[in-house]
């Protein structure tokens, strides 16, 4: 920006001149920038407008002028403790009986109390179930099932799960140590049995390693006793080798050769101390493995290098696998083991899978790309081919199906011939064919069975799942049944539907209500006083008011900002005219003053509607209720006459919201040409700024040359000055 002299040397008010040179130009900014504000604030009154319109449109207006809206009907009951009723438009006038004789349920169970199960952790076997007892749970309409297998790791939590699998709600109780078991919904075809069984899987599993076991020889009872030991001892090295770093296969090392070699006590104490085995645990290692050693010496050669091959062993997660693989040091229990983990790749395929794999362990012609289609491995045909040359291959297919089957056959007892559900605090629960009246209530096991509800509706009997009933018209909500105690006999309740004048007259009267609000802010907005010389003000003047000052100041220009608008003016006179209709009905016309509804004789309200007779009516209270009046005796003529005015309004207010080329759609101002117009000031009000700018500018550069010859006259005239003064 260039340097601007501001009378330094003419000592003229720069400023002022400048600013009353320009005033003229910037003037004509501020007639811009006052048409932008005003503009915008009518837009912002249009937007508050245009939502109240199109919400009266779419509520109040659409009611009124839908024939559904006269139809209501209401029912009454002469025993609302028992059931209520509500009636749709379709439900027939006239009276109803009604007997309850049962209300729907679900089905709840709650178990008794068992000891000792403070956790859902609590495996089933420790509190005293069979393993291989297999836990059926179904519901009563057959679509849901599932079963669970128990094993010695299934826990209260896995048979909640379970529960919860087919949609019922399940719990355990820890504080209460109880059971609470029930049916999501209501209704007889949501109970649900829990009984159990006894899978034929564990009994073949069983088999089938005896099949093994027999086919190599070794003594189960042996092998089981060194395995659990080393169990033992490999959870101690794990626990005291991951807070250190060790290795597991040098800590292995160091035991087996204890055992092995009978190292002296000290070095074995020594070593004992560093993994934080005892002397009980390790005697019962070393007593089972000395036994392994033992078991017929001339037969079963001991692998004197078993501890070089442990320490060349990388996989320290399979150290189990290790120590069974030297458990007894014979060739006799390497290959169970070897047997034992084709097994392991078998077991799991079901009847259709094992019956691929036989017809291809048969083919030795069979490729891979076979076997995989087949959903198999090549490893798996060749464990089976390797299970079957070693061991009785009809015996081992005969329980090998089985095993993939996994049936279940009937339930097992306890010793003391009780259910084996009885040590989860349950019992074998059938819900086939039970009623209310085979519950089961006490201290401890209870149960509540699911029912359906009964009801007789005028002498015919029905059923449902719910306690709400939807029929003819009616639906009905039961809280109880009508027996009556002291006689045994079933109560008749009485149902009446009638029409529901009260519903239709209110929709009526919030019709006209919205209306009025409506008309009376648009005819205030239309008939607003002039505002004549009020403009918006400039921050300048703003400056010089208070607070109060300016809201005022703005609020008259903005109540006058919809005085004698046109679109306006518009959407009033078809409000007002559109319910100008008259209906024939039965050759008979009408129209809305013909029931009550009717225009005040004070000009001043500008069209606004009463209802003769209402009692919220201060002007018109005192008259007669001609609506109600009518509602009653002749609803039809009321409903086609209505809709019909409302169908009027609503098509007209349809039209003045309709897309043009100044207005978007569901919109009824011109807000596209309120856009462009505001588009076009802010385009102005840039333009007019710039060449405000650039005059200043001009202006300013003038007076810096003016000051600067001034200056440069000054100096000439000092020196001259000087000059003639020293010459005197």
């Amino acid at each position: 920006m260039a340097i601007r002299m501001t009378g330094l040397t003419s000592g003229l008010d720069t400023e002022s001149i400048v600013a009353a040179l320009v005033s003229a130009q910037k003037m004509k900014g501020t007639k811009v920038q006052n048409k932008l504000t005003k503009s915008e604030w009518t837009e912002e009154i249009w937007k508050g407008l245009n939502t109240k319109l199109y919400s009266f449109y779419t509520k109040e207006l659409t009611k009124f002028k839908t024939q559904g809206s006269y139809l209501t009907k209401k029912a009454t009951s002469s025993k609302e403790a028992a059931v209520t009723a509500t009636a749709s438009n379709s439900a027939a006038n006239g009276s109803h009986s009604l007997e309850i004789r049962s209300l729907a349920s679900s089905q709840n169970v709650t178990g008794a109390k068992i000891k000792d199960a403070t956790s859902t952790m609590k495996s089933l076997t420790d509190l005293g179930m069979t393993a291989g007892t297999v836990i059926k749970l179904s519901t009563a309409d057959g679509k849901k099932s599932a079963q669970l297998e128990v094993t010695g790791t299934t826990t209260i939590a896995d048979f909640v799960s379970t529960c919860k699998s087919i949609g019922l709600n399940a719990n355990f109780d820890t504080k209460q140590q109880r059971f609470f078991i029930s049916s999501a919904s209501s209704g007889a075809d949501q109970g649900f049995s829990i009984t159990t069984g006894t899978s034929t899987r564990m009994d073949a599993d069983k088999k089938i390693k005896d099949l093994i076991s027999n086919a190599t020889g070794t003594d189960d009872a042996l092998y089981d006793n060194y395995v659990s030991a080393a169990d033992t001892i490999k959870a101690k090295l794990k626990s005291t080798l991951e807070s250190s770093g060790g290795s597991m296969v040098d800590a292995a090392t160091d035991i087996l050769e204890c055992a092995r070699d009978g190292d002296d006590d000290a070095t074995v104490q020594e070593k004992l101390a560093k993994y934080g085995i005892t002397d009980e645990e390790y005697a019962t290692f070393k007593d089972a493995y000395n036994a392994a050693r033992a078991v017929d010496d001339a037969d079963r050669t001991l692998n004197n290098n078993m501890c070089g091959y442990l320490a060349e062993q990388q996989d320290e997660s399979g150290l189990k696998g290790i120590f069974e693989s030297f458990a007894a040091s014979s060739d006799s229990v390497l290959f169970r083991s070897e047997l034992s983990s084709a097994y392991d790749s078998l077991k799991d395929l079901n009847s259709d899978q094992f019956a691929e794999l036989k017809t291809l362990a048969m083919n030795d012609t069979a490729t891979e790309d076979e076997i995989t289609a087949a959903g198999l491995t090549l490893n798996q045909v060749n464990n089976y081919k390797l299970l079957t040359q070693h061991i009785d291959k009809d015996a081992f297919d005969t329980q090998m199906e089985i095993y993939a089957k996994n049936e279940v056959t009937g339930a097992t007892k306890l010793p003391d011939g009780k259910s084996q559900l009885t040590v989860l605090g349950l019992d074998e629960i059938d819900a086939t064919g039970k009623t209310e009246s085979d519950n089961i209530s006490g201290s401890g096991l209870s149960i509540k069975w699911a029912n359906d509800a009964v009801i007789k509706l005028d002498g015919a009997e029905l059923t449902g799942s719910s306690n709400t009933f939807t029929v003819n018209g009616l639906t009905l909500n039961l809280t109880g049944t009508t027996l009556d105690k002291t006689t045994g006999e079933y109560e008749e309740i009485q149902l009446n539907v009638t029409n529901d004048t009260d519903t239709a007259y209110k929709m009526v009267k919030d019709f006209v209500k919205k209306y009025n609000e409506l008309l009376e802010e648009m005819n205030k907005l239309y008939k607003a006083d002039s505002a004549r010389g009020y403009d918006p003000l400039t921050d300048e003047q703003k400056e010089a008011m208070t607070d109060d000052e300016i809201e005022k100041w703005e609020t008259k220009i903005k109540d006058s900002l919809l005085r004698r608008d046109d679109t306006l003016s518009g959407i009033i006179t078809v409000m007002r005219s559109s319910l100008q209709t008259t209906t024939e009905v039965d050759g008979k016309k009408y129209s809305l003053s013909s029931f009550g509804i009717r225009t005040s004789s004070d000009y001043t309200e500008n069209g606004k509607l009463h209802i003769y007779g209402d009692e919220d009516d201060e002007t018109y209270s005192t008259q007669t209720n001609m609506l109600k009046a009518a509602l009653e005796e002749n609803p039809e003529a009321v409903m086609k006459t209505l809709a019909e005015a409302g169908q009027s309004l609503y098509d007209a207010m349809t039209k003045k919201m309709a897309k043009t080329s100044l207005s978007s759609a569901l919109t009824f101002y011109n807000d596209k040409k309120m856009d462009d117009d505001q588009k076009a000031y802010k385009k102005q009000i840039s333009s007019l700024e710039d060449k405000l700018n650039d005059l200043e500018d001009r202006y300013y550069k003038q007076f810096t040359a003016m000051e600067k010859a001034m200056t440069k006259m000054q100096n000439s005239a000092s020196v001259f000055g000087t000059y003639y003064g020293n010459n005197s």
